[in-house]
């Protein structure tokens, strides 16, 4: 998977550069509470990012709880439309160019700024990433490198509700696979000690060691979600343990001596470790629930696929499965609902049409059940045409 990149500068000459060139490309700007976007694309896309932004803030504070009143200054965000001008922008600023997005850190927090361009559906994704490291280090400069890359991973999957303008968290466990790699010696990197993966003091190996993004995902994602409560403190106690003023190492000690002082850190690793591998990917999910479905094991199915929904919501799979599985049951009302779900994301939209109109006509809904058997027919004529001929004859027969 490819990394979110995160750069350091704090040269006041490469500061007035940054002011000149953003007064040649920019066009609008949107305020909120905390942030001021900037971008030449439109004023609804500054808007939009902001807005966005905004809502990142209580997703990021479900894990530090800062006291945002302290914020008094915008955090500053800049999107570009198009590459070449993201390019132009990042040579001015710090002499080379990136595909991700960047968070560049001045000594003057009312400098820095996350500076990214539009690129489709990484959107929300790449700004929570980032702003979650803009958010962590506007408070503390110099934390630990595996609390500030780890909880960016652990929330930058969120979902967010376009209605209610707010993110509710879901797993990412896009480095489940490469986790899971590295610790039983398929992959070529080797496992970084956890015991040196909280003391780690070096940005280079932030972006060089492929073991570390994927293990400092793995700790926050354990913390967090391990039944036991005094490992969900681990993470508390850390960053209550941060102080602003302190240096990395400063930091990454004092939180090795206050919330993990009481742990064996070589059996805390076995327990990361063996929390994390019992995990399972979207693709394991589904994979089960088709076995489960197939061997005729409707609860067991049903389970992985509500599941798999949870981590996943553009493949049309689960729902459809979903949908199977209440017409077992003869729940055709939740059946629909599940076939309507998955029509929105399918590719085979005569598939989930055909149905639709075999549930409505368990349901005696016929005609309903004809509109859609038909609408399967015209949809594709060779895989459902004779099916739908022969109950739609039997439709006629009971109307």
């Amino acid at each position: 998977m490819k990394t979110l990149r995160f750069l350091l500068i704090a040269s006041a000459a490469l500061i007035m550069g940054a002011v000149t060139l953003s007064a040649q490309t920019s066009s609008f700007s949107a305020e909120s509470e905390h942030y001021r976007v900037t971008t030449d694309v439109s004023a609804e896309l500054a808007t939009q990012a902001s807005a966005l932004l905004e809502s990142g803030i209580e997703l990021f504070n479900e894990i530090y709880h800062f006291d945002t009143d302290q914020l008094t200054d915008k955090l500053r965000v800049r999107v570009f439309a198009q590459k070449a001008d993201y390019d132009t922008y990042l040579r001015t600023v710090i002499d080379e160019t990136h595909d991700d997005y960047v968070y560049i850190h001045y000594n003057d927090p009312a400098r820095s700024e996350l500076v990214g361009y539009v690129r489709g559906g990484d959107f929300s994704r790449s700004l929570l990433h980032l702003g979650s490291i803009q958010f962590l280090k506007t408070f503390v400069p110099r934390a630990p490198l595996w609390l500030r890359e780890g909880v960016a991973a652990y929330l930058e999957n969120a979902e967010l509700d376009l209605a209610a303008n707010t993110f509710s968290w879901r797993p990412n466990l896009a480095w489940l696979d490469t986790f899971k790699s590295i610790v039983d010696g398929r992959h070529t990197a080797s496992p970084i000690p956890l015991a040196q993966l909280l003391t780690l003091d070096s940005e280079d190996v932030v972006q060089q060691n492929e073991a570390f993004h994927p293990q400092a995902w793995a700790l926050v994602h354990f913390l967090q979600q391990s039944p036991d409560k005094r490992v969900n403190r681990i993470l508390w106690d850390a960053i209550t343990a941060l102080d602003a003023t302190a240096d990395l190492r400063q930091n990454s000690a004092a939180v090795v001596n206050r919330a993990f002082a009481w742990a064996d850190i070589r059996e805390l690793e076995q327990q990361v470790v063996a929390f994390t591998t019992g995990l399972r990917t979207f693709n394991d999910l589904v994979k089960e629930g088709i076995a489960a479905y197939g061997r005729q094991d409707l609860d067991g199915a049903e389970a992985d696929f509500e599941a798999a929904l949870a981590l996943e919501t553009s493949s049309y799979i689960p729902s459809y499965y979903l949908g199977l599985i209440n017409y077992a049951n003869r729940r055709y009302a939740e059946a629909e609902l599940h076939y309507l779900t998955a029509l929105e994301t399918s590719d085979d939209p005569a598939l989930v049409r055909y149905a639709l109109g075999v549930n409505a006509f368990a349901d005696n809904r016929f005609a309903q059940a004809s509109s859609d058997l038909e609408l399967a027919k015209s949809l594709d004529s060779v895989a459902y045409g004779a099916q739908v001929d022969a109950l739609l004859e039997r439709i006629e027969v009971l109307q």
